[in-house]
């Protein structure tokens, strides 16, 4: 009888409270799955900082493509920045046909890249009437129709012949389209 009872203590195990076989096994489980999702993590980094240079290149080669494009249409000037980018936008026959003020205001309000290219520009948001009044002046400068031909340069304009608004509104037109921009 007391072989007996040997053998039933013998082949039990004995827990400690709070511990146990399985619980140390999804211990195990919860540390494997962090450090996967933790190296997951560290490649989507790297490999968003690779895309994000490859992007800024690509940017790069944008800005000198739609400035060749500008120059062989002449219209790498300020006059023809404006009237590339009014025409680029896909507004109603209603819109079109209206005044170049009203379609400004149209294009302020309905295109967020260049709504927050002007807020970036001034440092805050200007009113679309101000917009469009200010794009209607860089229209009728004089100015306006001088053509830039060097084309690593982009437009150049000359801060004597716009104004400080004038020269924001055209910074943020060139980042719209996107295309390079010197202020000399």
């Amino acid at each position: 009888m007391n072989d007996r009872i040997v053998d039933d203590m013998g082949d039990r195990k004995r827990n400690k409270p709070g511990s146990s076989g399985v619980q140390e096994e999804k211990n195990v489980d919860w540390v494997k799955k962090y450090l996967r999702k933790d190296s997951d993590l560290c490649q989507a980094l790297r490999d968003n900082t690779d895309l994000a240079v490859k992007n800024k290149g690509l940017e790069k080669d944008l800005k000198y493509a739609n400035d060749e494009i500008l120059r062989l249409h002449s219209m790498l000037s300020a006059r023809g920045v404006v009237e590339y980018y009014d025409r680029k936008h896909q507004m109603l026959k209603k819109v079109r046909n209206d005044t170049r003020f009203n379609r400004w205001l149209w294009i302020f309000k309905n295109d967020r890249t260049f709504r927050d290219n002007v807020d970036n520009s001034f440092g805050y948001r200007p009113h679309g009437y101000e917009v469009a009044s200010i794009v209607g002046k860089i229209f009728s400068n004089t100015s306006a129709d001088i053509n830039s031909f060097d084309k690593s340069k982009g437009l150049q304009i000359s801060t004597t012949d716009y104004t400080s608004d004038e020269q924001k509104i055209l910074q943020s037109i060139c980042a719209s389209i996107p295309c390079n921009i010197t202020i000399e």
